[in-house]
């Protein structure tokens, strides 16, 4: 199993190995959530072991909130170091694709939209969250469950749906591009 460290620098290298750099808090853990999903409904077990609450703006880390929060991030806010003990190679092979598809297919969203794909109505996040009791743990099964049932009663999937159901993994081509399609989940 992962460390929600390593996976958090992951994603905040990949985010520096781009021209624009666009890793907050609140993307950085709406990455770490879809990491999570993708593995929870793939494999039917975690990434890491890190409990996930649903806050207001969606699921969080909360160790990984705390460590980059603002006065960590400076005063524009992004993040640009990960932890100092990241170690790339704790990973197996099997996580660093499972990464770099959730990588490659969550960049061009914004983070807004990213908070907006977390809120799916009966959700996960939605199924625990209140105003009146925060922090509510977002439990694995309740992923599992969410997601697989969704995907089983899709009649054919759209890019809209995609969006939506962020957990169809891309195949992948000859060439090793991800490649997203209906197939992605007929297996």
């Amino acid at each position: 199993m992962a460390r929600v460290e390593d996976v958090a620098s992951f994603f905040i290298e990949a985010g520096n190995n781009r021209a624009e750099n666009d890793m907050t808090n609140m993307r950085l853990n709406k990455l770490l959530y879809f990491a999570q999903v993708w593995n929870l409904f793939e494999t039917g077990t975690p990434l890491f072991a890190d409990e996930i609450q649903a806050w207001k703006f969606g699921p969080v880390v909360p160790s990984v909130y705390d460590h980059f929060k603002v006065p960590m991030c400076g005063n524009d806010f992004f993040i640009s170091s990960g932890y100092e003990d990241y170690d790339p190679t704790r990973f197996t092979s099997e996580e660093i694709t499972l990464l770099t598809d959730v990588d490659t297919y969550y960049k061009d969203f914004s983070s807004s939209k990213l908070v907006d794909m977390t809120h799916v109505e009966d959700g996960p996040w939605a199924q625990v969250f209140s105003e009146r009791k925060r922090h509510s743990v977002i439990e694995n099964n309740a992923i599992i469950e969410y997601y697989k049932a969704r995907v089983e009663k899709l009649p054919r999937v759209s890019k809209e749906i995609v969006c939506k159901l962020p957990v169809i993994r891309p195949k992948r081509a000859s060439d090793g591009t991800a490649v997203f399609s209906r197939t992605a989940i007929d297996d």
